[in-house]
């Protein structure tokens, strides 16, 4: 009898410990259905803070561009001040080498009359 009573002891610890198995598995599939839950939201958003991201990098590099671009535009109004003054000074020039020529050409040809 003795080893009747005991078998019957362990069939009863074997049932509660199955019974918390199944409570245990029970308790773990709805975790997993919560987390699962949780999780489509969470790339939503993740998605969202990545477009956002691209976007505001986006932004800053064509500031960025529009900056340089900017700074490019000066730099090109500085040069073009530079040729034009250059180009008048040589126009000057020119008008004075012009004015010198016909100096010269009045110079010489009172001198041949003269001589």
């Amino acid at each position: 009898m003795y080893s009747l009573q005991a078998h019957e002891q362990r069939v009863e610890t074997l049932e509660r410990e199955l019974d918390a198995a199944i409570t245990a598995a029970a308790h773990a599939r709805s975790e997993k259905r919560q987390a699962e839950a949780g999780q489509r939201p969470a790339e939503l958003r993740a998605q969202e803070v990545t477009a956002e991201l691209d976007n505001t990098t986006s932004m800053l590099r064509a500031q960025e561009v529009a900056g340089e671009l900017e700074n490019t535009t000066k730099v090109f109004e500085l040069h073009m001040e530079e040729l034009r003054a250059k180009q008048e000074e040589i126009s000057k020039r020119y008008r004075n080498i012009k004015v010198l020529e016909a100096i010269i050409q009045t110079i010489s040809r009172k001198e041949s009359h003269a001589g």
